[in-house]
């Protein structure tokens, strides 16, 4: 069968293959998996199918897969070798170490042009980086986010591809033949070069809990409010789902408040109110405080969720802490609905505004190059946030590709106006009543804090200025010889210390010595990413090291320590950053590159590169940034990499503010952190002074939000790091814990999972291994059942989406 991916890649597939070839791979047969087969085969693909468990494989294809166009494989050589050449392989397993596990497996079997597809909810770094190191291979990797659940994967997903751009004709027809379809149009189009494809799953994903969230208050207010019966709200959200909130969400919503359970009451009504999250909304909420953009609706979102994972914590708040309980309403209870519905559509355009500021900022922020209409296009349908509301977003930008806030758009502007009266109704009766409305009143301060010239930030910044030095700009209408337009000003605010600002305060704490040469750490810290100084050996400097250590013990800011204490000339400053050990024979001292060469602004250095050949580079030090890790060399004529043996140049006048250097004179050289192998200080400068903003200057850097970053990642590791489980911890065991974390403070106790301080869960962390940490006390014990409950329902989970066969006699049996 000549399939359409073989003729779009012009192979010519004739009858000689007596046995059917495959237009596409898919490894992994979890739900997902196997509804994106069968739809595929139902367009008229010839599927070819893997499972880490092979029985899956034959029992998937006896079942559902019995008689479409549908083959099997046991081996992934197998599987590789039944696909049509450039063959496009489809991974659909869990995110994380077990998609690079099958990359590598497939490596020694695929060919230079063929494709790789990542379809799990797979963090965009990870795809970033895994279509560079592919690409390397002459493999065209695809990150591709896929929305609309179960239903979806089988009847049309929404499809977000990304990664390697020469992948996308080859994949194109398929995708865009088993994508859901909005009004004729595909719900599938290329989103961006590498991870941008999961990039704006992740966004999406971000703002299907920011919809949720506020679904969930509307409801709320609704029962505990207006005291409104389960069909009674039902009836509501179905006449909301045929306005301006007709939406996939407002719809199951209607459906799920109308279920009744056996004995004839609402199921919601006793489901426990403690909701789980997968991490995708955190992913977001992170990744805009990276970047500092405000997606405060979400990140209330991904809060509103772990404040409801603390039950028995908020049942004993509820006994003890009181405030305001919902009053009968007395009011116009139509009037108010209206007013709730235009709440819930007003929060819903902020939440998609400040979706797409964090996209737009990200492609900026990676260099993509992202089709915003499109992206809006392939939200229409068949994902979870689709919605009639996303029409208008995608006319807005295909009106207008570059629009800066969506709230510009006279549409959404007009909405929004239109709302914002019975809005601002909605969340003020709420607060009155004691209603929690985290997300309508977030939108709500948003709108009004983006609408606002003047906010009380400059107070904010004033404090900074006065306890760290922190520096402020003044408003161009108050600019003036003291407080120049453009210039970071600090202020003595109190008459008491000096004036000097927190970047000039660093660079005074440590001088360094001429000559000293500065190596790198032969074990370099990831996150300090340290230099060592390094003394000759010596006996007479040795002595005069011992002296000086001990001097500066005794007082960390005394610079003046006299290094030859024989000849008893003033001596080159000395660092203070010393050893923690008195230990004698090793006086190596650590000092991160930003202390070390933030020091060394002005002075004359010799650079020695790691890279061949090792040639020293010689040039006055500009700048030395710990945002991008470089630092940027001057010359008065020019640069050579080879200079003669080096020797103590007269002091010159090095750039400065004052003294700018015209544009056609010297050379600039950017040398990167990582290519330093070791750097000596020749000259030191004879103006203390900041470095030059210099017209050359490459970029201006916001060295607080590179901090700020630094701080986050390392936040980051080092939670992960607490998270992961002892030597010998499975996958799914691995997985178990972040599940059950994601619902309830857990930690790691040797081989135990413990939970909320009451529950441990022993090896092989099953609900019969589930135990009361105190066996003999009462505390925990009502909950007991509930823990273990919690814990079957998640192993479950986890089973089914590995691929993992689950029976009583025989235990687990990993799948793909």
């Amino acid at each position: 069968m000549s399939g359409p991916v073989a003729r779009l890649a012009g192979i010519n597939v004739g009858a000689a293959h007596a046995q059917p070839r495959g237009d596409f791979g898919l490894i992994g047969l979890a739900v997902m998996g196997q509804n994106l087969i069968l739809n595929a085969a139902d367009h008229g693909y010839t599927v070819v199918v893997f499972n880490r468990t092979v029985s899956k494989v034959d029992r998937f294809l006896s079942n559902e897969a019995k008689g479409k166009s549908i083959v099997g494989a046991h081996t992934i050589e197998e599987f590789v070798s039944k696909l049509k050449k450039p063959r496009l392989i489809m991974l659909l397993v869990m995110a994380g170490p077990a998609v690079d596990d099958f990359i590598e497996k497939l490596l020694p079997y695929t060919e230079k042009g063929d494709i790789i597809i990542d379809g799990g909810n797979s963090h965009f770094p990870d795809s970033t980086r895994r279509t560079k190191y592919l690409r390397e291979k002459g493999i065209r990797f695809v990150g591709t986010g896929v929305s609309g659940g179960e239903e979806g994967a089988r009847y049309g997903p929404s499809l977000m591809p990304g990664g390697n751009e020469e992948a996308w004709p080859f994949i194109k027809k398929i995708f865009q033949d088993i994508a859901a379809k909005s009004d004729g149009e595909a719900c599938c189009d290329w989103v961006g070069d590498d991870g941008a494809g999961h990039y704006v799953k992740m966004v999406h994903n971000g703002i299907e809990y920011g919809d949720m969230q506020l679904i969930s208050e509307a409801y709320d207010v609704m029962k505990r409010g207006l005291g409104m019966s389960y069909d009674e709200m039902s009836e509501e959200f179905d006449k909301w789902n045929k306005g301006v909130l007709d939406s996939f969400l407002i719809e199951i919503t209607r459906d799920v408040l109308a279920y009744k359970d056996k004995d004839d009451q609402p199921l919601v009504e006793k489901i426990l109110d403690s909701a789980g999250q997968k991490g995708t909304g955190k992913w977001t909420a992170i990744n805009a405080l990276d970047l500092g953009i405000p997606v405060t609706l979400i990140g209330e979102a991904v809060f509103a969720r772990c404040l409801s994972s603390l039950k028995a914590e908020r049942v004993r708040a509820s006994k003890v802490l009181s405030g305001p309980s919902p009053p009968k309403f007395s009011g116009d209870k139509a009037e108010f609905l209206k007013n709730l519905e235009q709440a819930l559509y007003a929060s819903k355009i902020i939440s998609y505004a400040q979706g797409f500021m964090l996209i737009q900022n990200a492609a900026k922020e990676y260099g993509w190059k992202l089709n915003k209409p499109s992206i809006a296009l392939m939200w229409r349908g068949g994902c979870i946030i689709r919605s009639v509301f996303l029409k208008e977003i995608t006319a807005a930008y295909r009106a207008d590709p570059d629009l800066e806030n969506l709230l510009f758009n006279d549409f959404f502007k007009k909405a929004i106006h239109d709302a914002q009266e019975g809005w601002r109704d909605v969340v003020a009766w709420a607060a009155k009543a004691g209603i929690p409305t985290p997300a309508f009143s977030t939108a709500l301060a948003f709108f009004d804090g983006y609408r606002t010239k003047d906010l009380p930030a400059n107070l904010l910044q004033a404090q900074r200025d006065y306890f760290g030095a922190h520096t402020f700009l003044v408003k161009p209408e108050y600019a003036n010889a003291d407080h120049p337009e453009g210039t970071y000003t600090h202020i003595n605010w109190t008459g008491r210390g000096g004036n000097v600002s927190a970047k000039i305060k660093s660079a005074l704490l440590i001088a360094l010595p001429l000559g000293t040469t500065y190596f790198r750490n032969l074990y370099p810290d990831p996150v300090s990413r340290a230099f060592y100084i390094r003394f000759p050996k010596d006996p007479a400097v040795e002595h005069r090291r011992e002296r000086q250590a001990l001097d500066c013990r005794n007082c960390a800011v005394r610079l003046n320590c006299a290094l030859d204490m024989a000849s008893k000339t003033p001596a080159p400053k000395v660092p203070v950053v010393l050893p923690k050990k008195d230990d004698p024979t090793s006086w190596s001292t650590q000092m991160s590159h930003s202390e070390v060469l933030k020091t060394a602004i002005g002075s004359k250095v010799r650079v020695l590169t790691n890279f061949f050949p090792q040639q020293p580079i010689e040039g006055y030090l500009h700048t030395a940034d710990d945002t991008f890790n470089w630092i940027i060399l001057w010359h008065p004529t020019a640069f050579s990499d080879s200079p003669a043996a080096p020797t103590v140049s007269a002091p010159i006048n090095i750039p400065t503010a004052a003294n700018p250097l015209p544009p056609a004179q010297g050379g600039i050289k950017v040398i990167l952190f990582s290519h330093i192998q070791s750097f000596t200080v020749v000259t030191l400068p004879n103006v203390p002074a900041e470095p030059a903003d210099l017209s050359q200057t490459p970029i201006r850097i916001d060295t607080n939000a590179g901090q700020q970053r630094l701080a986050n990642n390392i936040a980051q590791a080092q939670a992960a790091e607490a998270r992961r489980g002892p030597k010998g911890t499975s996958p799914s065991d691995q997985a178990l814990f972040e599940a059950i974390s994601r619902l309830l403070p857990a930690r790691w106790e040797g081989n135990q999972m413990v939970i909320s301080d009451q529950y441990a869960i022993e090896k092989p962390y099953k609900a019969s291994n589930v135990r009361l940490v105190d066996e003999r006390g009462s505390v925990g014990r009502s909950g007991l059942d509930r823990i273990k409950t919690m814990v079957d329902m998640e192993r479950h989970k986890i089973m089914l989406r590995m691929g993992v066969d689950v029976s009583e006699a025989g235990g687990v049996t990993k799948g793909g």
